[in-house]
C-alpha cells in the first residue's frame, strides 16, 4: 500500500526497521563560511559526541572523521546518517568530501530547520546547540533527501541563476535612478534615444553632465566637435535632435523642492541665496573648438 511520505519515507523505514536505535547514529552538521559545527547522537536522542567546531578544510575534516570513527566503534553502529543544512554554496565542498569518504549524506532545507528550531523540546538547550539539535531531530525522523549527482548540477545552476538575478535587479534599480535624475536635469534627452544608456553618445552626455543651457550654447556643429574630440562621432541629424530637445526642455526653477542644479545635496541643506557647487573651477568652453577635421 506504500508509505505516508512516499518513496523517501519507505527507504528510511527499510533502513531502520528492526535495528537497535542505539546503533543508528545521526550526525548533524551546521556549515558556516569558514567553520562548521557538528555533534553525534543516536536515534534515541542520546548525545555521544557533544557539539564541537571544526575548520572547513582537510585538517578540519580529519578531526571530524576521527570523532565519527570513535562514535561508530563505541556503539558498533549499523548506519551513520549525516545531515547538512543547505547553506548556499558553502556546504558543497564538505558534502563532496563526506560522500568521497563513503558516508550517507542527507540535505536538509533551511525552512525545515527553522521550523523545527522553534519547538519547545529544544528551548532548554544552549543557543549554539539549538541548530544542531534541530538538525538531529529531523535526521532521526527521516526528513531530508539524499544527495545525488544530478542535484548538485541543478544546485550549481540555481545558484548561478540567483546570482545573475540579483545583479540584474541592482542594474535595473541603478538605471531607474539615472533616468529619474536625467528627467529632472535634462527633460526630453532620453527621448532622443531608444535606450540612452546603451549608446556611446548617451553615456558621453551623461558623463559630461550636459544640461539644456550648455547644449543650447554649443549648438549643432560645436556639439558635434565636442563629441568628436572625445571619440564619439555624431551625425548632424542626431545633433540637431539633441539641440532641439534642449531648446524645448523645461527650465527647472532654482527653488524646486529637494533639488538644486549644481548641488549634490537637497535644497534644504543649501544656504539661502547661494547654491553650493562642486569644488574646483567652473569649466569654460571656448567659443570655437579646435579644428580636427574640415568644416569643424
Amino acid at each position: 500500500m506504500g508509505f505516508i511520505g512516499g518513496d523517501l519515507r519507505q527507504d528510511f523505514i527499510s533502513r531502520i526497521k528492526g535495528a537497535d536505535p542505539g546503533q543508528l547514529l545521526a550526525v548533524p552538521i551546521d556549515v558556516g563560511k569558514h567553520t562548521g559545527a557538528a555533534m553525534v547522537c543516536d536515534f534515541w536522542g542520546e548525545i555521544i559526541a557533544p557539539p564541537f567546531v571544526f575548520d572547513l578544510n582537510e585538517r578540519g575534516f580529519q578531526d571530524l572523521a576521527v570523532v565519527l570513527a570513535r562514535a561508530e566503534a563505541q556503539r558498533d553502529a549499523s548506519w551513520v546518517r549525516v545531515g547538512i543544512e543547505q547553506a548556499g554554496h558553502y556546504h558543497r565542498p564538505l558534502q563532496a568530501r563526506l560522500e568521497g569518504h563513503g558516508l550517507d549524506v542527507t540535505l536538509l532545507n533551511p525552512a525545515q530547520v527553522k521550523a523545527n528550531r522553534n519547538q519547545d523540546l529544544l528551548a532548554s538547550l544552549k543557543s549554539d546547540a539549538i541548530d544542531l539539535a534541530a538538525l538531529a531531530e529531523l535526521l532521526i525522523r527521516g526528513k531530508g533527501r539524499r544527495s545525488v549527482g544530478g542535484d548538485e548540477a541543478i544546485a550549481i545552476q540555481a545558484a548561478v541563476a540567483s546570482h545573475r538575478s540579483r545583479k540584474v535587479k541592482a542594474r535595473s534599480a541603478l538605471k531607474n535612478q539615472i533616468h529619474a535624475n536625467l528627467d529632472l536635469v535634462f527633460p526630453g534627452l532620453s527621448g532622443c534615444f531608444d535606450t540612452i544608456l546603451d549608446t556611446k553618445l548617451g553615456r558621453l552626455l551623461l558623463d559630461e553632465a550636459m544640461t539644456p543651457p550648455r547644449v543650447r550654447r554649443l549648438g549643432i556643429e560645436r556639439l558635434r566637435c565636442f563629441c568628436l574630440n572625445r571619440g564619439v562621432v555624431v551625425k548632424r541629424a542626431k545633433a540637431a535632435q539633441i539641440v532641439d530637445a534642449a531648446q524645448a526642455a523645461f527650465a527647472l526653477p532654482q527653488a524646486s523642492p529637494g533639488f538644486t542644479p549644481g548641488c549634490s545635496r537637497p535644497t534644504s541643506a543649501c544656504s539661502k541665496g547661494s547654491i553650493a557647487r562642486s569644488p574646483g573651477p567652473r569649466p569654460s568652453w571656448p567659443r570655437s573648438c579646435p579644428a580636427r577635421r574640415p568644416g569643424c
